[in-house]
């Protein structure tokens, strides 16, 4: 079920005239080498140590120069009176101004002293790329004796059949004579059944 996601409701047991074959192809280190290609938790972890190793590039790229373009647009309107007090009077005058500025301009910086802050980040980027490798290096290993250990499975189970099959037709030659036993009287009921178990 976890297989195939389907569930199923009755296994089909092997029959006796199941082929035995060998493991194709039949060289452990070719199983070894296809595991590396195919093994997708070992290139999830390949890639891991890539993007790692690109961070300490971008980590060291605090020290480098940055250039910005910078577009400002602004504007103010104001709208209202002024009131003068003289011998005369009290003159209002009206004030309304508009005002707009709009500008564009290149901003070049360079990092003359940063506080530490960029050689802590790419510390920080080395020390993940060194522990990303580690995990590649594990995955690796565990890759490997994974298919070595599914090779030698499948070969020594197909040693362990052919051993229960010599063993099974041994026990029904030693059955046979048993009962030829039990027939002439040298042999007794309890050494038939237990011959037949």
């Amino acid at each position: 079920r976890e297989l195939t996601g389907v569930p199923v409701s009755e296994l089909k047991a092997p029959g006796d005239d199941m082929p035995l074959t060998a493991p194709s192809p039949a060289d452990e280190e070719q199983w070894v080498r296809q595991a590396f290609d195919q093994n997708l938790a070992l290139t999830s972890a390949r890639l891991s140590a890539d993007v790692a190793r690109e961070g300490i590039s971008v980590a060291k790229g605090g020290h480098g120069p940055t250039i910005d373009l910078v577009a400002r647009k602004s504007g103010s309107n104001t709208n209202g009176d002024t009131a003068t007090v003289t011998t005369l009077g009290t003159l209002n005058n009206p004030i309304d101004t508009n005002s707009d500025a709009d500008s564009i301009s290149v901003q070049f910086s360079i990092p003359l002293y940063s506080g530490g802050a960029t050689q802590s980040r790419v510390r920080q980027a080395v020390y993940r790329h060194r522990a990303s490798r580690e995990r590649l290096e594990r995955v690796a290993r565990e890759t490997e004796r994974d298919a070595r250990d599914a090779y030698l499975g499948v070969t020594s189970e197909m040693a362990r059949v052919t051993a229960l099959k010599q063993a099974v037709a041994s026990s029904q030659v030693a059955l046979e004579a048993t009962e030829a036993g039990y027939e002439v009287g040298t042999r007794t009921a309890a050494d038939v059944l237990e011959a037949r178990r």
